[in-house]
C-alpha cells in the first residue's frame, strides 16, 4: 500500500519493493491511490501477477498509456 505518500512518478518502483519485500514480483495488487501521479511510464511486466492496481485519487487524464 503506498497511497497517501505524495509520490509523483513511479520510476524505480520495482527497485524499492524488492529491496523492501521478498517477493515483490509476486504482488497482485498495487495502491497507489491519493498521490500526485500525473502520468504512468511505467513497464508492469516487472509485476506478472498483478490483477488490481489502484489510481484514485491521482491527477491523471488519459490513462491510454496503461
Amino acid at each position: 500500500m503506498l497511497g497517501y505518500n505524495k509520490i509523483r512518478e513511479l520510476n524505480g518502483l520495482d527497485s524499492i519493493l524488492n529491496s523492501v519485500m521478498e517477493s515483490a514480483h509476486n504482488l497482485q495488487w498495487i495502491d497507489v491511490s491519493h498521490n500526485y501521479l500525473i502520468s504512468i511510464d511505467y513497464n508492469f511486466a516487472h509485476f506478472p501477477h498483478l490483477k488490481t492496481l489502484y489510481l484514485h485519487s491521482n491527477y491523471l487524464f488519459d490513462l491510454a498509456e496503461l
